[in-house]
């Protein structure tokens, strides 16, 4: 004869061992596919990143060059940015690029480039920043005329 627990209502609580099982089984089958969906997400994620600080960059070296009224030279370390005054040899300033990320720098020609010029107009060097993570692509422009910034998903 089975009995079965009940409160004063009548009905049955709890859960069977099975119930139990079946529900840990789905959550353990939706956790494991969370670093799958992540592994596609961070490649965007970080040519974003890395465009918004290649930007930044270029930016905070336009106003103080003209704040300084020096010309400012960038120059693209393998994993920062770094600026210089023209001519000297220690860095200005210092920005850090996220790892997994490829940066190529370009003048408007399209040939490789060490280096991008900002002058105390607020002008600039006209530049091309290629940045790739996977098969994620970004491009960073740098008007000639403006030293203006525009930033294009591929």
């Amino acid at each position: 004869m089975t009995t079965h627990r009940t409160l004063g209502t009548g009905s049955a609580t709890g859960f069977t061992l099975i119930e139990l099982l079946a529900v840990l089984t789905i959550l353990v089958m939706a956790a494991s596919m969370v670093p799958l969906a992540l592994n596609r997400a961070l490649p965007s994620r970080r040519i974003a990143s890395t465009s918004d600080r290649l930007a930044a960059a270029v930016r905070s070296a336009q106003a103080s060059s003209v704040r300084s009224g020096q010309t400012l030279t960038l120059v693209l370390d393998k994993d920062a940015v770094v600026v210089k005054s023209h001519g000297s040899g220690t860095p200005d300033a210092r920005t850090r690029l996220p790892t997994g990320t490829k940066v190529t720098l370009s003048d408007l020609g399209g040939n490789p480039a060490e280096s991008l010029t900002v002058f105390p107009d607020g002008s600039a060097q006209a530049a091309t920043f290629q940045i790739e993570a996977a098969d994620h692509k970004r491009t960073v422009r740098v008007s000639a005329l403006t030293g203006r910034l525009s930033i294009e998903d591929k």
